[in-house]
């Protein structure tokens, strides 16, 4: 049961994330206003903060904002892993 609820509050946390953040690139909204935009929303795990910023801006580029996908977000992380 805890294992099915964790799943299920990752999904909602999921289609939240991607709701918003494919309304704010179709307002035409620049990557730091639609972190903004997100700053609330009710996070699976609270304190991991900075994990939401790199989801938002990740799929801020994934769902077509102008960002570049390896500048930002866990595109970014990964480059900077990079040797």
């Amino acid at each position: 049961a805890e294992a099915r609820r964790r799943v299920d509050n990752d999904r909602r946390y999921l289609a939240t994330l991607h709701a918003e953040v494919a309304a704010a690139v179709a307002a035409d909204l620049t990557l730091i206003e639609t972190v903004a935009r997100c700053a609330a929303q009710p996070l699976p795990c609270p304190g991991n903060e900075g994990m939401h910023r790199l989801n938002v801006e990740s799929a801020y580029a994934e769902l077509g904002g102008p960002a570049e996908p390896s500048a930002v977000g866990w595109g970014k992380v990964w480059a900077e892993m990079q040797p």
